[in-house]
């Protein structure tokens, strides 16, 4: 188990973390869980150099496997791209896209009429988190490829949105989600996107199996390879 890669947990936001999804991986090998902060007081690519400073004084040495949650996708891409041969894996728990905005607001009908207060609601809630947040998106919308790294992103089957919005703007708006999920699987050579049927953003805590299962593929593709020492 001291060879496998040591799983680095990166999350963000106010959900509950799963501490099942944390303790099962404990289980199969090294666990280190961070915070990024908020995204709009913080830039993603700024984040990268104290994780490595952190991972350095804990006494974590690579390969890791990287499993960042909504803002902390973008984290884990970002220190994918700084330092690739580091990386062993990356698992994105609907991470958040830089193109996510855009493209859900481009679905949305006009002020007026034709909307509602629920798409009001959500409108202003993806209007976006303010200029270091757009920094983040700019910074991550460069991010072309991560060559062989192999690459897990799990979408959220419903993701969260109000309620009160109606067919059939909520399947757009979620297969608009789900083509994100599905660009991110594309920057690897080795990428593949899994959409978790019923559950919402929280995935590790919604649905900690299907997290658990990613976390395993990864490792035992590491354990596969040859001339693992």
């Amino acid at each position: 188990m001291t060879s496998r890669p040591t799983v680095i947990f990166i999350l963000s936001g106010p959900y509950d973390y799963g501490h099942a999804v944390v303790e099962y991986t404990r289980t199969l090998t090294r666990v280190l869980v961070t915070y990024v902060g908020r995204p709009e007081y913080t830039r993603c690519d700024l984040t990268v150099e104290p994780l490595r400073q952190l991972l350095s004084s804990s006494g974590i040495h690579s390969p890791y496997i990287l499993v960042g949650h909504s803002f902390g996708g973008l984290t884990a891409l970002c220190f994918q791209q700084r330092w690739p041969d580091e990386v062993a894996g990356l698992l994105l728990l609907d991470s958040t896209h830089p193109d996510q905005t855009p493209a859900a607001t481009g679905l949305l009908p006009p002020h007026g009429q034709n909307s509602s207060e629920p798409i009001e609601e959500f409108r202003n809630f993806i209007a976006g988190f303010g200029p270091v947040y757009e920094s983040s998106c700019e910074y991550v919308r460069q991010i072309r490829s991560v060559g062989a790294t192999r690459l897990i992103a799990l979408a959220a089957g419903c993701p969260d949105m109000p309620s009160g919005i109606v067919e059939p703007l909520r399947t757009q708006l979620t297969r608009c989600w789900h083509r994100l999920q599905s660009g991110y699987a594309k920057l690897s050579t080795h990428g593949q996107v899994r959409i978790i049927p019923g559950v919402g953003h929280d995935l590790m805590g919604q649905a900690p199996e299907a997290c658990m299962q990613a976390i395993n593929d990864l490792l035992l593709i590491h354990d596969t390879k040859p001339n693992q020492p």
